[in-house]
């Protein structure tokens, strides 16, 4: 299989995974032969792209982090509490512990199963209900480095509720104010502001949050360098939690379609990150997430340096940025292979840049 963006999606290719809906329903299905109907209603959805089968890389199988069952599963749960909390006007709608330990948890255990695969996959996660998906996948890239970290089990459940409804705040922000193309004015962003203070005053009220859970959602838009709200905490004055989930609710937010502008590839939102590291993030934090991601997923098409199309085969956790690359010209019928990691005669072979499709 391979990924390529809508852009590069045309009529009759294979789907090679499902593609679902906001509301976690398949409205694409694994092995649907495309029509030019279906590349434009996959393009109008806001899919960022698909995985599509490919007789040149049939061997090549890109596998998200968790289940398909357990991530949906979990969107699905995170839209329902969100969504009641959105329509609560009497501020009285509860969730119990143990209700957000049932969605942390399963996603938790099947984590730590994987604990040496590296997040290898892009989301194709629709356009719409991006509070829903974002919150999950916050949760599990901050799950995913508290176990890089070696924290307590019960410490990396109570870290995935916080993530997980590290925003819970926008809820009570105007409708469509954070999904609208343009800048915010000034008061539009104070107002914006707001929300890390009132989803934790709604969390401690109605949720059963600890002081642990309460500071990751207080504290996920303070900066490392004292530049970030609401009470401009610099460093170590930030607390684990309120770095991990600042980090991973900005990279998710960077590979994720916004009104703005389009996904970026995982290369790209890491290089941001970096760039930001000691100002605006936790080195260590950085650093961190920057070892569980594969900057260039299995499946994807890229263009090396010397000009030569390759389709990425499989990633190295030990080195995420040496995968082992497959030539591509879509021909092929024996395909020629590069290990950036293991054969010193690619040593020095570096990857240009992410392709649509073959050029």
């Amino acid at each position: 299989m391979r990924y390529l963006t809508q852009a590069g999606l045309t009529k009759g290719m294979l789907l090679a995974r499902n593609l679902f809906d906001e509301g976690c329903n398949k409205a694409f299905v694994d092995g649907q032969k495309l029509s030019n109907r279906d590349v434009e209603k996959i393009k109008k959805a806001g899919y960022p792209g698909a995985y599509i089968l490919d007789p040149c890389a049939d061997e090549i199988v890109a596998e998200p982090i968790i289940s398909e069952a357990l991530y949906y599963g979990a969107v699905c749960a995170t839209a329902n509490i969100i969504d009641n909390v959105r329509h609560d006007t009497s501020f009285s709608y509860t969730v119990s512990r143990t209700g957000q330990r049932e969605i942390v948890e399963p996603v938790l255990n099947a984590l730590i199963e994987r604990q040496g695969v590296l997040i290898d996959y892009i989301d194709t996660r629709p356009y719409g209900g991006y509070d829903d998906f974002h919150a999950v996948m916050v949760m599990i890239l901050a799950l995913r480095i508290g176990i890089k970290l070696q924290l307590p089990y019960e410490q990396l459940i109570e870290m995935g509720i916080s993530s997980l409804f590290h925003d819970v705040g926008s809820a009570f922000l105007p409708a469509g104010l954070l999904t609208r193309p343009g800048k915010l004015t000034d008061e539009e962003f104070d107002m914006v502001k707001m929300h890390v203070e009132k989803g934790n005053a709604y969390l401690q009220r109605n949720f059963t949050f600890t002081p642990l859970m309460s500071q990751g959602v207080l504290q996920h838009h303070e900066n490392y360098d004292g530049t970030g709200y609401p009470h401009r905490l610099r460093r170590k004055n930030i607390s684990l939690f309120g770095r991990i989930i600042a980090i991973c609710d900005v990279y998710d937010a960077l590979v994720s379609k916004r009104a703005f502008r389009a996904a970026m590839f995982p290369v790209a939102a890491l290089e941001v990150l970096q760039q930001q590291s000691d100002r605006k993030f936790d080195p260590d934090i950085v650093d961190a997430l920057d070892s569980i991601i594969a900057p260039y997923p299995t499946g994807c098409l890229v263009k090396l340096k010397s000009g030569e199309n390759c389709i990425v085969a499989r990633n190295f956790a030990q080195s995420p940025k040496t995968p082992l690359l497959q030539a591509y010209d879509g021909r092929k019928p024996q395909p020629v292979y590069y290990d950036l990691l293991n054969d010193p005669a690619y040593s020095n072979t570096r990857i240009l840049k992410f392709m649509d499709g073959v050029e």
